[in-house]
């Protein structure tokens, strides 16, 4: 009962995440990271420059190399880059984290969100999957078609959103 009460919850928090997720999206700024790659870890997108700065490389993210669009895997050490809205992450405790100057950003209307990674530990044909984090385990349902495309060993994020009592 209180796994499933959790699971209600997580579910609940995501669908607030959209909304969450729009607002960041329109008050955001991309900006640009320029350097030379390092070394790429395309099992989680994240691209290592030379100066030792990682970024992972996320949906919005638009890779440039010499001044054409580009992608992961198709980048190799030496090349000269540019990021633009990449995720700085940092390499803790075998898994890449998020880093940023303030530890838990605050989303208009006093919420609190927070973001951690983690991988795909088991999908169950009914939805069910299972996200193992350096924090702990998740349990989140979603519909079975979607669950049919994801495999044990994915990369997933965790984004929770905490709203304070209405009032």
């Amino acid at each position: 009962m209180h796994s499933r009460r959790r699971d209600v919850v997580l579910v609940l928090t995501m669908l607030s995440l959209i909304a969450a997720d729009t607002v960041f999206a329109q008050m955001a700024r991309p900006v640009d990271e320029t350097g030379v790659v390092a070394r790429v870890d395309a099992r989680d997108n994240v691209v290592i420059l030379e100066d030792g700065r990682m970024f992972r490389v996320t949906p919005v993210t638009i890779i440039t190399a010499g001044g054409a669009p580009t992608t992961v895997t198709s980048l190799r050490p030496g090349t000269v880059v540019t990021l633009r809205a990449a995720e700085p992450v940092a390499y803790r405790s075998g898994q890449y984290v998020m880093i940023s100057d303030s530890p838990a950003p605050s989303v208009p209307g006093g919420m609190i969100r927070t973001r951690t990674f983690g991988r795909v530990k088991d999908v169950d044909s009914d939805g069910d999957i299972k996200i193992e984090t350096q924090s702990g385990t998740f349990h989140v349902r979603v519909s079975p078609d979607a669950a049919r495309t994801l495999k044990d060993g994915d990369t997933a994020t965790v984004d929770v959103v905490i709203t304070p009592p209405v009032r």
